[in-house]
């Protein structure tokens, strides 16, 4: 974890880039996992974040977790925009479209161990969403983004 600052401003990051602000010193380290929620505002509007809801926004549901470190067998997970629509991809430059940042890292097979879950990418009403229901709750499946555990696996 970083310590960033923006002149006026401080504030932590888990990137030592500190999202283009200046990086004062590390703080300490986290734990190698964090945990995948979708939030939605009153608008309908979805944010899929390791980093809590957005402002305005309210956690609608908890898919699991996702490798913050690179593990064998895993994937980096992206989260971009497209004017207001927030979401997921596995192209790190996000089809063209805004970077918001690394999100985490998903497994492409289902991981032996823990439990996991099958997370995909999802279109409605011209809004990109994350599920983990195959059927997209009854939306527009654009495909799949890879697994998350259920619960942070355990180092030996």
């Amino acid at each position: 974890m970083h310590r960033c600052n923006t002149g006026p401003d401080h504030f932590e990051s888990r990137h030592a880039g500190c999202e283009g602000a200046t990086a004062e010193h590390v703080l300490g380290y986290v734990a190698g996992y964090a945990a995948l929620t979708r939030s939605v505002d009153h608008h309908g509007d979805h944010w899929v974040s390791v980093d809590g809801p957005a402002a305005g926004h309210r956690v609608e549901h908890r898919y699991g977790y996702t490798a913050l470190t690179a593990e064998p067998g895993t994937v980096a997970l992206t989260s971009c925009r497209d004017g207001v629509d927030q979401f997921l991809s596995l192209d790190t430059a996000c089809g063209g479209k805004t970077v918001l940042g690394p999100i985490g890292r998903v497994w492409t097979e289902k991981p032996e161990g823990p439990p996991s879950r099958l997370l995909h990418a999802c279109r409605a009403w011209g809004e990109r969403f994350v599920s983990d229901r195959p059927d997209c709750e009854g939306h527009t499946v654009d495909g799949v983004l890879g697994h998350v555990v259920d619960a942070p696996r355990q180092v030996a």
